[in-house]
């Protein structure tokens, strides 16, 4: 989409990088994304393309809606992710639709890979575990690192964005 798109595109765009920016803040600070910042969202974005678009423009947004909770659903069910993620792709699915979240995933996934790498590389190693504790020594407790995956999710959506800003198209399978 070029710089000659319609004004309710960049209206779209606004708005969705407005709330997950808003999303991934919260998730970076508390380590939640409350359902009061996503559900509303998803009822926003599926009734502004309802309006301007009618009955598609809903089923547009629902496609959308539901790809974009189907996409992290299976990372979720086995705890790598938390509800609110979920929700924040449900999201994103909800405001550009069905064709865009192949694009958004990616961008998604490169950004979260390279938070991981960069936690990997910036940790201090941990002790050498042959050598266990000494005697009356406690074992240290390490703390698992949990992605917040709400900043890779703003990181992505706005790379794909632009990507379609820029004149590229939404890579898609549909």
């Amino acid at each position: 989409m070029p710089l000659s798109a319609p004004i309710t595109t960049y209206a779209v765009y606004a708005a969705l990088a407005a709330v997950v920016i808003f999303a991934a803040a919260r998730d970076m600070r508390t380590g939640k994304i409350p359902n009061a910042v996503t559900f509303p969202a998803v009822l926003a974005f599926a009734a502004a393309h309802a309006v301007l678009s009618g009955l598609p423009g809903f089923w547009f947004s629902l496609a959308g809606c539901g790809a974009g909770l189907t996409f992290l659903l299976v990372p979720y069910l086995f705890g790598y992710l938390g509800a609110g993620d979920v929700k924040l792709m449900a999201v994103v699915g909800a405001a550009l639709g069905l064709h865009a979240l192949l694009t958004v995933f990616l961008f998604t996934s490169i950004a979260g890979g390279a938070h991981i790498m960069l936690h990997l590389w910036l940790s201090p190693a941990p002790a050498d575990p042959a050598s266990g504790p000494g005697e009356g020594e406690k074992p240290a407790k390490r703390r698992a690192f949990r992605v917040r995956y709400g900043a890779a999710i703003a990181v992505g959506t706005v790379a794909a964005m632009l990507w379609n800003l820029s004149g590229r198209a939404y890579i898609s399978l549909f």
